[in-house]
């Protein structure tokens, strides 16, 4: 089962299947992959998100898989990224350490194990940004702060990743060093630093509770304008919400999805059908 849009001339499709097998995409056709895997047993993809009743935090929920045997299903995942993604393009992973209510009140450390997995099929991690949330949930549990941040990690093979900075860059504060017509102040504008502060998308009251986990319009744009060109593939193999191919469409670039509920196929096709350049939500 899959569902293909072709608008503007380029032909974006998303399937409704496992992304450990990406057959349908030919090896070293992507210029970017970015995704952010589900998270172990702290949320339930199976079916449709349900309103929370009241902010408290719920348990996490019972899994049959050991971490070890999540990170080597993700790992199958990765290879098929490797495979698929070309010598110069990017992978670009959105995701935070785990804090589940373990008896030695440990965090996973997720982000530092996807790295790794990462490094051994070649792929150097080139950067590490961090995802600000402007909002988020307002309560914590044991001896943690309030989460309000995610790790988004950079990976390449090469050096030679694009790297449209020109594209992405951001009025400077009125309270700028340097003045306007300095050497050091670019005439296109401010390069963003390693902290993407946006807002997330309400997960929840009305029609908006689509998904657990949706990006954010700002955070998937800058991504594709930085490492992309127009025309270039972007994959998604945890596509979720439909985010990555919506905007992906919107920017003029080849969006590919791989979801493997297709409960979400609704969803999806209407994120997709609905995003324009125009309504992206750049805050």
């Amino acid at each position: 089962m899959k569902s293909v849009f072709n608008v503007d001339g380029l032909k974006h499709v998303v399937y409704y299947k496992d992304s450990s097998n990406m057959s349908e995409v030919e090896t070293s056709s992507v210029q970017l992959i970015i995704t952010s895997p589900p998270y172990f047993n702290l949320k339930d993809y199976s079916e449709l998100p349900k309103p929370q009743n009241g902010q408290l935090p719920a348990s996490p929920l019972e899994s049959k898989k050991s971490y070890k045997e999540y990170l080597d299903e993700l790992m199958k995942i990765w290879k098929e990224c490797s495979r698929v993604v070309k010598r110069n393009g990017v992978i670009f992973v959105n995701v935070d350490v785990i804090r589940v209510k373990t008896k030695d009140k440990n965090v996973l450390p997720l982000p530092f194990h996807i790295i790794q997995q990462m490094e051994n099929l070649n792929f150097g991690c080139k950067d590490i940004y961090i995802y600000k949330k402007k909002t988020g949930v307002p309560f914590h549990f044991g001896k943690k702060l309030k989460n309000r941040s995610e790790y988004l990690l950079v990976f390449s093979r090469t050096n030679d990743y694009k790297f449209n900075i020109d594209d992405v860059r951001t009025p400077y504060p009125n309270d700028y060093i340097y003045p306007p017509g300095h050497k050091r102040r670019n005439p296109i504008g401010a390069t963003p630093s390693t902290i993407w502060e946006f807002t997330p998308p309400f997960q929840s009251g009305g029609n908006n509770h689509y998904h657990y986990c949706p990006f954010p319009d700002g955070l998937v744009v800058r991504a594709i304008k930085l490492f992309t060109n127009k025309g270039d593939v972007v994959l998604d193999p945890f596509l979720g919400s439909g985010k990555v191919v919506a905007v992906a469409k919107s920017l003029k670039r080849i969006g590919i999805g791989y979801e493997i509920n297709p409960i979400f196929k609704e969803t999806i096709e209407k994120m997709i059908t609905n995003t324009t350049k125009e309504n992206l939500n750049l805050k």
